[in-house]
Order: C-alpha cells, then structure tokens, then sequence
C-alpha cells in the first residue's frame, strides 16, 4: 500500500503468517511500513500481533556499503556500536548464552575507544576455519548499552566511509544489532550496473531482540522475545545519512 504520510512518502506491506507457520504457534499478522523523510531518512516500523503466544522477532536486512555501489569491500569502514557486551556463539554460530565484554575483543566497536574500530580489522581478528565451513569475519549480536524496554529510540550504531565522509547513523528501540560483514558473498551475485559483489561487499547492521533468546527466557540480562495475545510487537529502526569531515 504506498501512501503520502505527513512524515514523507511511504510504502506499507503486509503479511498474514498461520498457526503452524514453519513451526510457530499462533496466526501472526505482521505490517511493516518504510517512509522517507524531507531529511532524507529511511524511517522502517514493524508491528505484529498473534493470537497464541509466540516467538517474534524480525530484522531488516540491508547491506550497506558507504563508498558507493560497485565501490569495492566495506574493510576500511569505520564502525562504532554503543554496546559494552555482545554474544559468543558455538560452531553453528548460536549464542552460547554469556554476555561476554568487548573490551579486548574484535568486538570492541564502542565510540568512546582512541582509535575507532575498522571492519578489516575486525574482520582479521576473526580467521575462517581451514576446512571453509566457518568464513570468518563478523556475524555476532551486540547488545545495546542502556537498553529499556519501550519505544525509546536510542543510538546503536554508526558507520562510515573516511574516503567519502558519508555516514549512516542508526537508531532504534531495540536491545541488539547483528553486525554481519557479508562474510558468505560469494561473487554470485550481480547488481546494478553490473556489479559483483564479492565477499565483505557490504555489511548489514540488524536492530533486533537477542538470537535465541527463547531459550534463555528469564536470565538476567535477556529480553523476551515471546508476544502474547492483546500485546503488540513494534521494532522501529531509523536510517539517517550524512557526511563528516575526517
């Protein structure tokens, strides 16, 4: 349903998914609405209800790369993430239910740090099995320092390209963000212009509540992902660009 909002032109799907669905209880409907604004943001809000308790949790998915289409790699990006914990994960890549510190680790993408993280160095930092099962690189959930549950939105993350001084400021209420370095492109795939993109081509930064988390209902420091009858779900996620000097 595309419409003229007061916030900007904007776009609305939606999406019916039954009791059973790939295995989850209840009939969940799902809307989701991306709006651009005068100032040049992606605005995306999801909202779902069910009538059965269930797991929710959706992501938006996008690869990023800020040097431009067809520009190469995103390992020069500089990245900061306003967390202090994330998630390790076992050799099937799920989180293994710590809350681990980043301080040390490739992790550590927090602004406050002397020299801001690079994703090549992170990326580094984290070498691919000999066998090629695990590719290496980032594919890890950040959590959200300060988070509250609500609709606050607060600053996750923010990305930039030093060469062009474009960045990208997210914002969004939820608890984490995955941070995934296109570690499994692979050169298949072709876009506009006929650009291939390669592995590490763009890096998706996916505001969400944390992976698994169903299975760590209750722990201190793990927020649900169960929505229940009469409650709505709702994940807003704010894209804002610019450019800085270095």
């Amino acid at each position: 349903e595309p419409k003229l909002t007061e916030a900007g032109p904007a776009v609305t799907f939606r999406l019916v998914s039954p009791d059973g669905d790939e295995g989850y209880p209840g009939k969940l409907s799902i809307e989701t609405t991306y709006t651009l604004t005068p100032a040049g943001e992606l605005v995306i809000d999801m909202q779902a209800t069910s009538d059965a308790a269930t797991v929710c949790n959706m992501v938006h998915h996008s690869y990023w790369n800020m040097a431009g289409q067809g520009s190469g790699t995103i390992r020069g990006h500089e990245l900061t993430v306003d967390a202090d914990r994330y998630l390790p994960v076992d050799a099937g890549s799920i989180p293994t239910g710590e809350l681990a510190v980043v301080e040390g680790t490739a992790f550590d993408f927090r602004p406050e740090r002397q020299t801001t993280a690079t994703l090549g160095a992170a990326i580094d930092a984290l070498p691919g099995s000999a066998d090629g099962a695990n590719p290496g690189g980032v594919d890890h959930n950040l959590c959200v320092r300060g988070w509250q549950a609500g609709d606050t939105l607060r600053r996750i993350a923010v990305l930039r390209d030093p060469a062009s001084g474009r960045t990208l400021e997210i914002e969004s209420n939820q608890p984490g963000v995955q941070v995934y370095t296109g570690n499994y492109l692979d050169g298949s795939l072709t876009g506009k212009g006929g650009a291939v993109y390669e592995k590490h081509a763009g890096v998706c930064l996916e505001t969400q509540c944390f992976p698994d988390a169903i299975h760590h209902r209750g722990e201190d420091g793990w927020p649900t992902v169960v929505l229940e009858p009469g409650d709505t779900y709702h994940h807003r996620m704010v894209h804002r660009f610019g450019r800085s000097a270095d």
